[in-house]
């Protein structure tokens, strides 16, 4: 609650356990949020795989040592990794189509420009969505997909898409659309996105 109340408060005044006097502790100033903004942004790739799981401690060298939780050989965002991720995960998510973070999912030629014509706020669904599939993909094909739906098309009314799954439910429940590639077909290729073709 302290550490919440540094982030979101004004001031916490509260009286130490081993002494009758009160104690008073400012707001988190606003220079260190925005230190904390530039580096999460810098490292956006590395926090949005651990905000999905655990990684190699290797791996988390580029992050400071607070917004980390050491878990033997492995790292896990810390409770304060987890909040700063959260207070500014809508503005990232927000700003633009982000990559993939894995590479069985990838974009077909013409995703960008088209997420590029949404809102921000359809832009942190596309991209929560994308997290979800590569979630799915970065854990063996085991996670449960089902929020996203993810089904084959009946016929071929969008060649080269054989494939849908939710993007998000409001506006006429828009769909992304997209194809299988590869070895095995293991590869999900994004071709495009727009409004369910029932609606």
């Amino acid at each position: 609650m302290q550490t919440l109340g540094m982030f979101y408060a004004d001031e916490i005044i509260y009286i130490f356990e081993s002494s009758g006097e009160s104690l008073s502790i400012p707001h988190l100033p606003v220079d260190l949020a925005e230190n904390s903004k530039r580096m999460m942004e810098e490292n956006l790739p590395l926090l949005r795989r651990l905000n999905d799981h655990n990684l190699k401690f290797s791996e988390c060298g580029a992050l400071p040592a607070s917004m980390l939780q050491i878990i033997g050989d492995d790292c896990a965002l810390s409770p304060w990794g987890t909040l700063m991720f959260r207070r500014f995960k809508d503005e990232f998510y927000g700003a633009k189509l982000l990559p993939p973070w894995v590479n069985n999912v990838v974009y077909g030629k013409k995703l960008e420009a088209e997420a590029a014509k949404l809102d921000s706020q359809m832009i942190v669904w596309m991209n929560e969505a994308i997290d979800k599939l590569c979630s799915y993909y970065s854990s063996g094909a085991t996670k449960n997909l089902a929020s996203l739906n993810l089904r084959a098309l009946a016929g071929a009314p969008c060649p080269p898409s054989t494939h849908e799954f939710n993007l998000w439910s409001t506006q006429n429940a828009w769909r992304g659309f997209c194809h299988y590639e590869g070895e095995k077909g293991k590869t999900l290729v994004i071709d495009s996105i727009g409004v369910g073709l029932n609606h």
